[in-house]
């Protein structure tokens, strides 16, 4: 972040970004295609308060546009219920930033 912050501020542009986040879902399929749990290095983990950390430190720049979030679970999922609760793990951490920082993107 702090990288694109310093290219951005370079260049006399604000960039515009996604934070790509964990949400410690088990997508029940095999364990090389697995990218949403919380020890995953594909997403920042909603659950041990990292996503929140770099959520407000992200919001803190000026150089850097937050505009949302977005995750991925894993490849080769044959059900829908992993989605649906990422879906609602995602919804519940948007609206716990909504309502520690008033981020609305």
């Amino acid at each position: 972040l702090d990288e694109v912050a310093a290219c951005a501020k370079k260049h006399g542009k604000v960039q515009r970004i996604l934070l790509r986040l964990a949400p410690g879902i088990d997508p029940h399929t095999h364990k090389a295609v697995v990218t949403g749990s919380v020890d995953s290095k594909f997403g920042v983990a909603i659950e041990t308060g990292q996503a929140m950390e770099l959520t407000k430190y992200a919001l803190s720049k000026n150089n850097v546009k937050l505009i949302g979030f977005h995750c991925h679970i894993g490849s080769l999922i044959f059900e829908n219920t992993p989605f649906s609760d990422a879906a609602e793990i995602m919804l519940s951490f948007i609206a716990e930033v909504r309502k520690q920082t008033g981020f609305t993107s």
